[in-house]
């Protein structure tokens, strides 16, 4: 017998950078990232007559998104001559768009559950072709695969403009990745802050369009930290390293614009931290924080209460696996 449901469930990502932002010359975008495990996105998929979906989260999916995802979910189902819709409900999750990579995690796991649930025999890249994914950086749909750290190349560049993912489809091409290995399991926390709405859609191709391109000699710097740094303080077990090359990554012009966009309060949040924290980052356009500290949980929760600096704490843990897959 068929399944009838299935449930995914999908670690969330930190994107700490992106990479090649200035005028291209051989390859756009790529960067550096890892998954992790805390509030994992955990969708369910039924089979039904129609398409629909539900959100059981506080802080749930946009209409227009959720339009977007129905309009996608229907179009390959016609395409590929596929005879289930979904019903589709998020069970929890992190808020959308706040740096989690939800997004880009629920998307891939509504198309893997339509093509699984139907019995279309399929690979890892069919479901990335069909999902529009991974256009800018492969960070999201790598560790929504494979978990671990990921640092890509991007993509060849053959005219294309600087846009985030979500509408970047003038190449067929994928991110190029270069390393994937298990992320330390290093104590880790996240703070997501209460400041402002979520930066996506024409607002999130606005900010591309006016920072983009940066000069190439600060791309240069984002490289540099990235790789000399983080990459290699990874590959090296070396949190001191790890840390400092955050440190400074936040302080390059890519990173520095992501941060302003948020506001005075983002970087009082992380200015915050840094005094109790080894390192301190901001996930993709944010405003979720990471940061290393060797204070307890309880430390931190009194320190945060204390500076007056709210949001949704957590300690988190990598995830090296991906997502799993349950068939109910």
């Amino acid at each position: 017998m068929s399944p009838e449901s299935i449930v995914i469930e999908a670690p969330n990502r930190i994107h700490i950078t992106l990479l090649a932002m200035d005028e291209p010359l051989y390859r756009v975008n790529g960067g550096i990232g890892f998954a992790f495990n805390g509030d994992n996105l955990c969708v369910k998929c039924c089979v039904s007559d129609n398409f629909s979906f539900r959100d059981s989260r506080d802080y749930g999916l946009p209409k227009e998104k959720i339009d977007n995802l129905i309009s996608l979910l229907t179009k390959i189902q016609k395409s590929l001559n596929l005879k289930k819709s979904l019903r589709i409900q998020i069970l929890r999750g992190p808020p959308s768009n706040a740096g989690y990579g939800s997004g880009t995690s629920l998307t891939l796991s509504a198309i893997e559950a339509l093509l699984l649930l139907n019995e279309f025999t399929h690979s890892r890249y069919d479901i990335l072709n069909l999902s529009g994914r991974g256009f800018t950086s492969g960070i999201g749909v790598n560790t929504y695969f494979e978990g671990g750290f990921v640092f890509d190349l991007g993509h060849k560049f053959h005219g294309q403009k600087h846009l985030p993912s979500s509408v970047a489809r003038e190449t067929v091409q994928h991110a190029l990745k270069l390393v994937r290995v298990d992320m330390l399991n290093w104590k880790m926390y996240t703070l997501l802050p209460p400041n402002g709405l979520p930066i996506s859609g024409a607002s999130e191709i606005e900010f591309f369009s006016t920072v983009c391109p940066i000069p190439r000699e600060d791309a240069s710097a984002t490289i540099y930290h990235s790789l000399l740094g983080v990459v290699a303080s990874v590959l090296d077990r070396d949190r001191e390293t790890f840390c400092a090359s955050v440190n400074r990554i936040q302080k390059t012009k890519w990173k520095s614009e992501e941060i302003n966009v948020r506001g005075e309060s983002q970087r009082r949040a992380m200015d915050c931290l840094s005094k109790v924290s080894l390192g301190v980052g901001m996930s993709s356009l944010g405003p979720l924080i990471f940061f290393l500290s060797d204070l307890s949980e309880e430390e931190l929760i009194f320190y945060l209460a204390e500076e007056g600096v709210a949001g949704r704490f957590m300690k988190i843990h990598p995830n090296n696996v991906g997502r799993i897959i349950h068939y109910a």
